[in-house]
């Protein structure tokens, strides 16, 4: 399936971590809406892997953490 979403640029140690220091993730997704993934999901840009590592509602938007697979 192909989703259109808005993707950060790739996370440092020095950013400020939506998720919290715990969380080990590379990039954050944002969805309007719905959203069709779910922890431990795996998708593919720009021809890298990574999986979704958390899910966060929002009122009306999702923010979604997702780890590169190496």
């Amino acid at each position: 399936t192909e989703l259109w979403v808005n993707y950060s640029p790739n996370t440092g140690q020095l950013d400020n971590q939506t998720f919290g220091d715990i969380t080990n993730y590379s990039r954050i997704l944002t969805f309007v809406g719905t959203c069709p993934l779910k922890e431990k999901d795996h998708l593919w840009i720009n021809d890298e892997t990574y999986e979704v590592v958390k899910v966060a509602d929002g009122l009306n938007s999702y923010l979604v953490a997702i780890g590169e697979i190496v």
